[in-house]
């Protein structure tokens, strides 16, 4: 089988198979630290004697021991890793009572309609009595009459002791704010009001995102000289800098019922682009001795640049994470498996902060490139066209179906939505976010200089507007999304079994993936009809 060859050329795949499973099933259920603690020494132990002694290490290589071992040490690695952030000391629970917090501001500050809203980092606590080093990241919610939204990051505060742990609403079928808060490593939120803090210092905390962030602050103020407001300039720093406070919930469900959302979040997609292009530019280098090294370390080094402009957004970090493992895979092995590669970042991203794993920006990210890279090849393969122009349609019809397979999914169990005219949409908003992303980088570089940046500001401005008419009308085009559709856990590996046993049977023509497939549609019907006869009982009471 196709897909099968494909992953016994993946190693790290068979790697990522058990650490992440190991991160899931901590996550979902507690496991006490001193069991997971005892079992993955066990299998260290283990894995130890088979490098200590040979004889043992020969003989399972030759087993399925070996691989139960391995598997074993991964997947407890995992869980412990989880339980290890989890129950990491948040010096906050400690203060109590009255006093004062200082603490520095992380992020651009984010003004909402009712409020501006601060990331800020804890890093001393001040009563009467003692001064104490603190550490954890508050959300700060300022009133809007106050000059909040005129901090920058690095900027140091002193403010009352307000802080509260963050809490849901207690509707057990509503968002879940505190689990989303903690993945993202807050867990305290504050409603300062105005007397209750001031600014005393600037210039802390890490001075390359401080750096970041004011960059990010210096450009987008650069649209807004070159004329883009309202909803293009909220589009173009969403799409080039990954900056998402200006969108209102309007053109947000726009480009989610269109089919286009994934352009608003600068992740895989716009690192993807940045990287195709730079391949194709510098492909010129191979020419000279060390060539395929230095264009590489180019690559990477402008991909990390990129990276920089969007204020080292955590989303663009893994996808710069990713691509920076792609290149060098190229480099060191020119054949090497882009399954692979995609499977060692994402074991990396993973080792670095286990919680990733339950953020919707990475899975969709990895899904969205692995559908691209083994569906976009094989589906344009089904048709050849002799006209350039209708290859090149083609082939972005197959970067659209391609991800859209990758991710449709586990999309439809966070959004319960599914975009019918994807491909429609995809056509056109992948070429014209590509020249978003480059006219920006452009008008960038050349803001200075008033009679190249004025040209490309109109460019910029245009196919922003261009890009929003279209967006809209397809949002408005009949039957245009189908709404309501909820996937459970169970019923996103359904419909993946589903589509890997259906691509399986179309690649090889073994009846033994058919068979498979109809397992996979009955249960899935058993399963749906199962799920609704609950859902009717509950209604009732």
């Amino acid at each position: 089988m196709d897909l099968y060859r494909e992953l016994r050329k993946a190693p790290f795949i068979r790697l990522l198979i058990p650490f992440a499973a190991g991160i899931f099933f901590r996550w979902n259920y507690p496991v006490p630290f001193t069991l997971i603690v005892t079992l993955l020494s066990f299998f260290f132990i283990l894995l130890l004697l088979t490098r200590l002694y040979p004889k043992i290490e020969r003989s399972f290589e030759r087993q399925w021991v070996f691989g139960i071992l391995l598997t074993g040490f991964l997947f407890f690695t995992g869980a412990f890793l989880v339980n290890r952030k989890l129950n990491e000391p948040c010096l906050l629970e400690t203060t109590g009572g009255s006093g004062f917090i200082v603490a520095d501001v992380v992020e651009i500050p984010e003004e909402r309609e009712n409020n501006t809203r601060v990331l800020i980092e804890a890093k001393y606590f001040i009563d009467s009595q003692k001064v104490s080093v603190l550490n954890g990241r508050l959300l700060s919610y300022f009133p809007p009459e106050t000059n909040a939204a005129l901090l920058m990051p690095g900027d140091r505060l002193i403010m009352r002791n307000l802080f509260r742990e963050i809490t849901n609403p207690g509707n057990p079928y509503e968002f879940d704010l505190r689990t989303y808060m903690l993945l993202n490593g807050i867990r305290y939120s504050a409603f300062p009001r105005e007397n209750d803090w001031v600014k005393i210092d600037e210039g802390k905390g890490s001075s390359l995102i401080i750096f970041a962030s004011r960059l990010r602050q210096k450009l987008l103020n650069i649209y807004r000289d070159y004329g883009l407001s309202g909803d293009e300039l909220a589009v173009a720093s969403a799409l080039t800098l990954g900056y998402r406070a200006g969108l209102d919930e309007e053109l947000r469900s726009s480009y989610a019922s269109s089919g286009a959302m994934h352009i608003l979040a600068v992740s895989g997609l716009h690192v993807g682009i940045f990287y195709m292009v730079l391949h194709f530019m510098l492909a010129f280098i191979e020419r000279f001795r060390y060539g395929r090294i230095i264009k590489a370390v180019i690559i990477i080094i402008l991909i990390w640049l990129y990276a920089l402009l969007t204020g080292l957004a955590p989303s663009v970090l893994r996808a710069s994470t990713m691509f920076t493992f792609v290149t060098a895979g190229l480099v060191l092995n020119r054949n090497s498996n882009i399954f692979n590669t995609l499977a060692a970042s994402a074991f990396f991203l993973l080792l670095i902060d286990p919680f990733i794993l339950f953020t919707v920006g990475f899975q969709l990210s990895y899904l969205a490139v692995a559908g691209i890279v083994f569906f976009q090849p094989r589906i344009y393969s089904l048709i050849r066209f002799k006209n350039w122009i209708a290859r090149k349609i083609w082939a972005l019809a197959g970067v659209s179906i391609g991800a859209q397979l990758g991710t449709f999914p586990v999309a439809l169990y966070y959004f319960n939505l599914f975009p019918n005219y994807f491909i429609i949409t995809n056509l056109f908003a992948i070429p014209l976010a590509t020249i978003i992303i480059y006219s920006g980088i452009l008008l960038f570089i050349f803001s200075p200089i008033g009679f190249i940046a004025s040209p490309l500001a109109w460019l910029f401005n245009n196919v922003l507007s261009l890009l929003n008419y279209a967006i809209v009308f397809i949002e408005h085009l009949p039957f245009s999304v189908t709404r309501g559709v909820k996937l459970s856990v169970p019923g996103v590996l359904l419909v993946y079994g589903l589509i890997i046993t259906a691509t399986s049977f179309f690649l090889t023509k073994n009846k033994l993936y058919l068979k498979v497939f109809l397992v996979f549609a009955i249960s899935g019907l058993i399963f749906n009809g199962y799920d609704r006869v609950r859902l009717s009982g509950q209604e009732m009471y």
